[in-house]
């Protein structure tokens, strides 16, 4: 099947078919390569994710959490997320030198801001090219597009990405997006999903060995398509908030069947 997929010489109608007598007469070896509900309060360890840009932490449902915004440049590439709180002295001595500074001239340079549009975070797992990942997925937003993906070598460069945007009116609510060397194609795009109304949804997407990958939002089967490009395996999770206000949960990944 594998050759026959790879050389094009057997139709998508009869590599189904085989799939559907292989899974219905072989035994099922699935393995669970990664699983995370972040009940511990943390993504620092246990497992380990770490922070390529923005700000993430764990909200008071227990989720993975990430909101856009302006933020210093010393929190960017930081792994944790975490600012610590000041003690109260510190933070008086703080505005004291703020005040004498400002009354004789000096410190008038600001640290500098940059407006974080895309957060990331990845957390590195061996994952063979055929996987079966499930999450809740939560946004409770009218604005940008949470990203959740498995990506070979650089979180930004190769893979694939399941793509939920929260706008009612995009034309794309949920897409399968492919990425080589930076550059991303989109493989399938369906709209009319509304996925900001601050629910939790439960996202599962599964890719086969011979390519064909689905997508189900609350148990209903939203996008399928085949993609031959990507073969070798994948390094890692990633995830990413576009300009919007995302939280995930609950996230196992498990080669499929």
């Amino acid at each position: 099947m594998v050759r026959a997929k790879q050389s094009a010489l057997a139709s998508d109608s009869f590599l189904q078919e085989m799939e559907a007598i292989l899974k219905k007469y072989r035994p099922s070896h699935r393995q669970i390569l990664f699983s995370d509900d972040f009940s511990d309060g943390n993504y620092t360890h246990n497992p380990t994710w770490t922070v390529l840009r923005g700000r993430f932490s764990i909200d008071g449902y227990g989720a993975l959490f990430s909101t856009s915004g302006s933020f210093d440049d010393t929190l960017l590439m930081q792994q944790g997320g975490v600012v610590p709180e000041q003690s109260s002295e510190r933070k008086q001595a703080g505005q004291l030198l703020a005040l004498m500074q400002s009354l004789s001239g000096e410190g008038k340079k600001q640290p500098t801001k940059k407006n974080i549009k895309r957060a990331t975070i990845h957390t590195p797992v061996a994952t063979p090219n055929h996987f079966d990942l499930s999450l809740t997925f939560r946004s409770g937003q009218d604005r940008g597009v949470g990203e959740v993906g498995l990506f070979v070598d650089n979180p930004q460069k190769s893979g694939y990405r399941l793509l939920l945007s929260a706008e009612p009116t995009a034309n794309q609510s949920i897409s399968l997006v492919r990425y080589e060397n930076g550059h991303s194609r989109v493989l399938r795009g369906i709209g009319g999903v509304y996925l900001g109304d601050g629910l939790t949804h439960r996202v599962r997407w599964r890719r086969l060995e011979s390519g064909l990958m689905s997508v189900w939002i609350d148990g209903i089967e939203m996008v399928r398509i085949r993609d031959s490009a990507l073969w070798d395996g994948f390094s890692g999770l990633v995830i990413v908030n576009d300009q919007g206000e995302f939280a995930f949960d609950q996230i196992v990944l498990k080669t499929a069947e």
